[in-house]
C-alpha cells in the first residue's frame, strides 16, 4: 500500500482511519526514539519532523483521548515533565534561593609523635556549605512576562508603562524574598 504524504491531503482528507494510520506506520515504531529526542533536547517541531509527521497531525495524536494512542501520550509525559522542570527552574532563579555545595576546609592537626616533639599536619575536611542564590532579574522579567501577560506584556501597553509594571512586581518578589531570607530561609529549601 503506498502512503501519500499527510501534508499534501487537504485537511477534510485526514480521517481517523488515515491518522491512526501514519501513527502506525511512523510514530508508534519510533516511540522510543521520541522519549530519546525528548531527553536530548529536541523541540517538538524537530521530533515532527524526524518522524515525517506534521507538527499539527502529531499534537492532534497526542491530544486524543483514544487508547490506542496511550503510548504516545506516555511518551509525551517526560517532554511535559521537562517542561514542568524548566518552568521550576526558572521560579525558582527568579525569587532566588538557597542551595548547598560541597566545599573543602583547610586546618591544623597538632599531636605530639613517638618522642615527644610537638608535630603539625595540615588537614582537609569536606563540609556542607549552605549558600543564597540572589534572585535574577531577567528570570523576574521572563517569568512576569510569561506568566501574567496582560499585566506585564509589551502588547497593548507603552514602554513606559510595562517597565513601572514590571518595577512593581521586581519590588513584589524582592519583598517576599527578604521576608523569607529574613525567616531564615526555610520558605524554599
Amino acid at each position: 500500500m503506498e502512503t501519500k504524504n499527510h501534508a499534501q491531503k487537504g485537511k477534510s482528507e485526514l480521517t481517523e482511519e488515515y491518522v491512526y494510520q501514519l501513527y502506525c506506520e511512523r510514530v508508534k515504531p519510533r516511540l522510543d526514539d521520541v522519549k530519546r529526542m525528548f531527553f536530548e533536547g529536541y523541540s517538538f517541531t524537530d521530533i515532527a519532523k524526524e518522524l515525517e509527521v506534521s507538527n499539527s497531525l502529531l499534537w492532534k495524536m497526542r491530544r486524543c483521548s483514544k487508547t490506542q494512542y496511550a503510548e504516545l501520550r506516555e511518551a509525551f509525559q517526560f517532554y511535559d515533565m521537562q517542561i514542568q522542570n524548566v518552568e521550576t527552574s526558572l521560579y525558582r532563579s527568579a525569587i532566588g534561593f538557597y542551595y548547598e555545595v560541597d566545599e573543602v576546609q583547610k586546618g591544623t592537626k597538632e599531636y605530639y609523635n613517638k618522642k615527644g616533639k610537638k608535630c603539625r599536619e595540615t588537614v582537609f575536611k569536606v563540609m556542607k556549605v549552605r549558600r543564597y542564590c540572589e534572585p535574577d532579574v531577567n528570570a523576574i522579567k521572563f517569568f512576569l512576562v510569561n506568566h501574567a501577560a496582560k499585566k506585564y506584556s509589551p502588547e497593548g501597553s507603552s514602554d513606559q508603562a510595562q517597565q513601572q509594571a514590571i518595577i512593581e512586581g521586581l519590588k513584589n518578589v524582592f519583598v517576599a524574598v527578604k521576608r523569607t531570607a529574613d525567616d531564615g530561609g526555610n520558605g524554599d529549601e
